[in-house]
């Protein structure tokens, strides 16, 4: 299978999420891509009033997963600007995860899911599966290793 990871992180936080998977994933024999996003202003909280470093092609994924760090009680502009330059999204099957600092899924990780939910069908793509991986607390390795398995129960 064909995985496709696009992360936007600032602090290296939301790229260890997307390293774990994608080791975990090549090791079971899988072809995957990491694209790391970054943006030409990570104060702005406009994507667009940003420029990514790049923007992935998805043609040839069978899975895609986003992720990215909450800011301000929302999804991070870098990875909203990633979502909404793809082309090719329609039919395919998402993952998304956030990365945040606070312990409470109400203080930006649900807002940000919605945005990347929002995007992704709104062309075309089907989330799948969504995850918030909370910095703060001793769980986040346990909550990356939960990620991991609920995407390979997907495939």
């Amino acid at each position: 299978m064909n995985i496709q990871i696009i992360a936007h992180s600032q602090t290296g936080n939301s790229l260890h999420v997307a390293n774990t998977i994608k080791t975990n994933f090549e090791q079971l024999g899988h072809t995957v891509a990491l694209t790391h996003i970054q943006s030409s202003d990570e104060r702005s909280m406009d994507p667009n009033n940003i420029k990514i470093n790049k923007v992935p092609v998805i043609k040839e994924a069978d899975l895609l997963i986003f992720g990215g760090p909450v800011r301000g009680f929302a999804a991070s502009p870098g990875i909203m600007k990633a979502i909404t330059s793809v082309e090719g999204l329609k039919g395919k099957r998402c993952v998304l995860y956030t990365t945040e600092f606070f312990p409470l899924n109400a203080m930006g990780g649900n807002q940000a899911v919605r945005m990347m939910t929002r995007e992704i069908e709104a062309r075309g793509g089907k989330v799948v599966h969504a995850a918030k991986i909370h910095w703060y607390n001793w769980g986040r390795e346990i909550k990356i290793i939960k990620l991991v398995r609920d995407i390979k129960a997907l495939l």
